[in-house]
This record gives C-alpha cells, structure tokens and sequence, in this order.
C-alpha cells in the first residue's frame, strides 16, 4: 500500500494537534479547574458561592472520518 504525501500530512496534522492540545491541558488544566468563587447580587451581599469542577470522565464522539460516510451518518442518526 503506497502512501502518498497528502495521507501522511493528514496524519501528522491529527498527530500534532492532538499532542498540542494535551500539551495546553497539561499546562493550564489545574489553572482553569480550580475552584471558583462567586458573589451575589447587592441585596445578598453578605452570601456566596463556591463552584468546583470536576471532569466527568472520557466522551465518545461519533465523526465521520471522510465526506462520503457523512451522508450515511446523518441519514442513521436522523432515524434515532
């Protein structure tokens, strides 16, 4: 099977976008999900909130890897 160039870049670029963005969750992850505080309105002044985030684990997402499976796709998914 010969793989030409375009397959290869298409590769990498899955490759290295994902990397990248492991690379920001890695960074900025505890940043963004630390626990937040937040205030109320003047007539409860004196109250507030606490908000922590918590992931909910790994997401499944059904894509469709080329154009022509796309019609395929929307057609099943329409039927549910």
């Amino acid at each position: 099977m010969l793989i030409t160039l375009s397959v290869l870049d298409a590769g990498l670029g899955e490759i290295l976008t994902t990397a990248a963005k492991l690379d920001w969750l890695l960074d900025h992850g505890t940043r963004v999900l630390k626990p937040e505080t937040r205030y109320s309105s003047l007539l409860t002044i004196y109250k507030h909130a606490e908000v922590h985030f918590e992931p909910l684990g790994v997401v499944a997402a059904l894509v469709s890897w080329n154009y022509r499976t796309l019609y395929a796709h929307r057609f099943l998914l329409s039927l549910i």
